[in-house]
């Protein structure tokens, strides 16, 4: 029982839509899909020292191993942005974000 809460019945297809847009689901698909990418574009080498970690309104944050890597992705980025883009289809990825972190190996591969 609910404790002195009144709501009116929805219907579970209004209560279901409201659900997902709460959760973007789009968005998750678009974050997998660039996560995935991600060797691709940059190649094997520096994928082992990077992760891709979140898109939020164009702005794609990654994590690098060390400063060396940060330096080199740095001057990588436009060329970067383009390949995600071009792969993706649309202009997802307007800025990267590069911060220095903790990079398993084999964090990046795909099952």
């Amino acid at each position: 029982m609910m404790s002195g809460i009144h709501r009116r019945p929805v219907r579970i297809g209004q209560a279901m839509e409201e659900v997902l847009q709460s959760v973007d689901l789009e968005g998750i698909w678009k974050q997998m899909s660039i996560a995935r990418l991600w060797k691709e574009v940059v190649g094997p080498i520096i994928s082992r020292r990077t992760k891709p970690e979140s898109l939020r309104k164009g702005q794609l944050q990654v994590r690098v191993s060390d400063p060396v890597w940060l330096h080199q992705l740095s001057m990588m980025k436009s060329r970067i942005i383009s390949q995600l883009n071009e792969r993706m289809g649309e202009e997802l990825v307007k800025e990267i974000h590069l911060r220095i972190g903790k990079v398993t190996p084999g964090e990046n591969d795909t099952p």
